[in-house]
């Protein structure tokens, strides 16, 4: 049953199955309603946006929670709007949008008898300087679909943000504009990135990889080489632009293979990691497994689970393995870089 629940398929007809039946209940009570599932809405508003009542291309409830409060700023200005999310994205939208929605609109989170309300103007009015860089702050340091800096929690990446000069917040601002010129955008991501890592001498990742790896010798505390900072930005950038074409029904859309992802088949996408192997060949083949029972059948096997061929060096190669060259390629899996990706 969980599996099957979790089906992406099962997941669209169920949740059209719950909308209309909430449309349902509702139209029965003579209650206006609302009523938003997959790219649809059902309500008996007669003002409500004919965009909203149309077809729209909005794949994710907090950008369309954004439609519609613009639309009911149209519509009543003065109304006391509240949003009730438990989602952080939600909140961060509505401050990018607050000039665009009522301006007495409050963020509700938490459960049961556990709720605040977020005032979302003074929200705004409290970062004064920084609330139009918080959506590339949120994108570039980890959200629902982009990954956060191994080793790094989303507060010492606040931490570095509210100390982030100019330019970084220059940087975190354009992401996400459609007519950004990433290559300048980063430069000042890679400023931020140093800071995060506790650089006060150099804002070049290169630099600094070297500086850490002579302290510590751990790669585990290293940042993110250059060409895995190349992918994760375009993530972000392509992340923070849905988010800033929320105020639009049928916004327009990047090609995430653009972006910073591969297609692992027709549907299913996995993120670019690097344009650079892990190590020189060199290296690479002096890496060895001390597989036995399993014959490197799955992701147990050292070599597998970082896309090489097992060689000569292996112990696998007594017992039978089945680490060939075609089934590295077919057999990885694609959950693989979730958050290790920021640290190749």
């Amino acid at each position: 049953m969980k599996k099957l629940l979790s089906h992406d398929t099962t997941k669209q007809k169920l949740t059209s199955f719950l909308g209309k039946c909430i449309a349902k209940k509702f139209r029965a009570m003579n209650k206006q309603f609302a009523v938003s599932f997959n790219t649809c809405t059902l309500t008996n508003i007669p003002s409500l946006d004919s965009e909203l009542l149309n077809e729209h291309e909005h794949e994710e409830a907090d950008t369309l929670m954004i439609l519609h409060a613009i639309d009911i700023a149209a519509a009543d200005p003065f109304r006391k709007l509240i949003v009730s999310s438990p989602d952080t994205d939600v909140l961060l939208l509505l401050v990018h949008y607050q000039a665009m929605i009522p301006p007495d609109t409050h963020f509700m989170t938490g459960s049961g008898d556990k709720t605040r309300l977020i005032s979302v103007l003074n929200a705004k009015e409290s970062l004064p300087e920084r609330w139009s860089s918080l959506l590339g702050f949120h994108a570039f340091t980890g959200c629902d679909i982009t990954s956060k800096f191994l080793g790094k929690s989303k507060l010492s990446c606040w931490r570095t943000f509210t100390r982030a000069p100019t330019h970084v917040l220059a940087a975190f601002r354009q992401l996400g504009n459609l007519e950004t010129d990433l290559e300048t955008v980063s430069k000042g991501l890679e400023a931020f990135v140093c800071q995060l890592y506790n650089s006060k001498s150099t804002e070049d990742l290169s630099e600094l990889r070297w500086q850490l790896y002579a302290q510590t010798q751990q790669a585990s505390r290293l940042p993110p080489t250059k060409a895995a900072l190349k992918y994760k930005i375009l993530r972000g950038h392509l992340a923070c632009s849905i988010w800033k074409n929320s105020h639009t029904a049928n916004p327009r859309q990047l090609n995430p293979e653009n972006y910073g992802w591969q297609k692992l088949n027709d549907e299913d996408l996995t993120p670019v990691l690097s344009d650079n192997p892990p190590a020189p060949e060199a290296i690479i083949e002096l890496c060895v497994c001390s597989c036995t029972v399993t014959r490197c059948i799955n992701n147990q096997c050292g070599c597998r689970r970082n896309k090489l061929k097992c060689t000569d060096m292996c112990q696998c190669k007594q017992h039978g393995c089945k680490n060939d060259e075609e089934d590295v390629e077919e057999d990885v899996n694609p959950e693989w870089g979730s958050e290790e990706e920021d640290n190749i």
